[in-house]
């Protein structure tokens, strides 16, 4: 028994140095740079009418054909032209098979089985498929499928109705897509998209990072891990989702939803109303037109300028906001709340944290409670309101002293500023709180 287990012991471990070995030679394997470069030789070559053919469909999803790069150039001609290179000298059996079937043209790497996919998959190859101009332009559908196989395009494509790439670990870059659907997925692979426009576009990846310059349609972008990028986006509706990557939005058009869970979230600009969630990660937005909605466990909240007010909620992390017009409501639990610059009115809630308002204009009721933080309002000299404040073990000071009255231990104070049209209320247990004018 003693001698059967070490033989298992010793199998095992040559099996995973062989592994270890083939995944080496696999990794560090030379990626083809393009025809006539590197050690890659030419190994078939046909040639197709444009005009027979609608559809283009690239399969190299499984065998050691799964790491076969495709990449896709403008040719000067009117016809398709398949170019296939491999560092090595193929079987027959290990070249693609290249079909045209009605309107179909297929190009379908060569199928092996789990063990050949170990012997060859460190064999480097990569297929070139040469487009007319106007078929780049006008095709019914695209497909492309690889493993580890990178996919790019050094041309622009328009789609009339499917654009549909997939890979495990291999990168995709594409310059210009439009297309009636836009598909993209990967696993561990990075995504660059110069320009996308669809009616929908939906991209998907686990660890791999997305870059997008430019989108326009119903837009949808996920990942697990990865970090995700878009420059600029119009859409009716764009949803970025995210577990522990960062969102970075440069600008964007249409109603927004971006979520995390421990990855920051940065927006720039956007025109439309959003609603940004994250557990842990920060959330910085700059100016945004629209309604604004945002929340965060542990992490922060920062918003430069908003116009349509603001809902935003945080347990641990400050809540800071430049400039805001509208209806707000502010919450968090321990951390600080600071609007420095606002034309609104709405309510703001600390436990433990300190909150600072300031209004150049009071456009309607203010409500503001903490237990423990201090309370700092700037409040303009021309504003009209009723006046209400209480605390336990607080001090009340505030630049129209003499319009309030006091109880005996000066715990609670009332009294109308102006035409008292609003209503501003104030509560504390033990933080005090100083009302100033704010500076005109």
């Amino acid at each position: 028994m003693k001698r059967l287990q070490i033989a298992l012991i010793g199998i095992i471990g040559a099996v995973m140095v062989f592994l270890c070995v083939v995944l080496g030679i696999f990794l560090t394997r030379e990626k083809p740079s393009g025809a006539g470069h590197g050690n890659y030789s030419l190994v078939q070559e046909k040639k197709f009418r444009a005009e027979d053919i609608q559809r283009l469909k690239i399969d190299y999803g499984k065998g050691f054909a799964g790491a076969t790069d495709v990449l896709l150039y403008q040719s000067a001609g009117d016809e398709i032209i398949v170019r296939e290179y491999m560092d090595f000298e193929p079987k027959q059996s290990q070249l693609s098979d290249l079909e045209q079937s009605g309107g179909e043209l297929s190009i379908k790497g060569a199928g092996q089985g789990w063990l050949s996919f170990l012997f060859f998959s460190f064999r480097g190859a990569y297929t070139e498929v040469w487009l007319p101009a106007d078929f780049a332009r006008e095709m019914d559908a695209l497909t492309v499928k690889t493993v580890s196989g990178d996919i790019s395009s050094e041309i622009g494509l328009k789609i009339r109705n499917g654009f549909t790439v997939s890979t495990t670990s291999g990168d995709m870059l594409f310059p210009e897509v439009q297309a009636q659907k836009i598909c993209a997925s990967s696993t561990s692979g990075n995504l660059r998209l110069g320009s996308a426009e669809a009616d929908t576009l939906d991209i998907t990846t686990t660890s791999g990072d997305v870059t997008l310059e430019q989108a326009q349609g119903e837009t949808k972008i996920s990942s697990t891990s990865g970090n995700l990028r878009l420059d600029s986006a119009e859409a009716d509706t764009l949803d970025i989702t995210t577990t522990s990557g960062d969102i970075t939005v440069k600008q964007a058009r249409g109603k927004t939803k971006i979520s995390s869970t421990s990855g920051e979230i940065q927006v720039r600009s956007l025109e439309g109303t959003v609603n940004t969630s994250t557990t842990s990660g920060d959330i910085s937005l700059g100016k945004v037109t629209g309604a604004v909605n945002l929340s965060t466990s542990s992490g922060s909240i920062r918003l430069e300028e908003g116009q349509d007010g603001l809902d935003a909620e945080s347990t641990s992390g400050d809540i800071q906001v430049g400039l805001l017009k509208g209806e707000f409501r502010m919450d968090t639990t321990s951390g600080e709340i600071v609007l420095s610059d606002g034309a609104c009115a709405g309510k703001a809630h600390s436990v433990s944290g300190d909150i600072r308002i300031c209004l150049a204009e009071l456009s309607g009721n203010l409500d503001v409670s903490t237990t423990s933080g201090a309370v700092e309002l700037q409040l303009p000299k021309t504003a009209d309101f009723q006046f209400r404040f209480n605390t336990s073990s607080g001090d009340c000071q505030t630049f129209f002293q003499e319009a309030l009255s006091f109880d005996g231990k000066r715990r609670n104070a009332k009294g109308q500023y102006g035409g008292g049209a609003h209503s501003v209320e104030i509560s504390t247990v033990s933080g005090d709180l100083e009302v100033e004018a704010f500076p005109e």
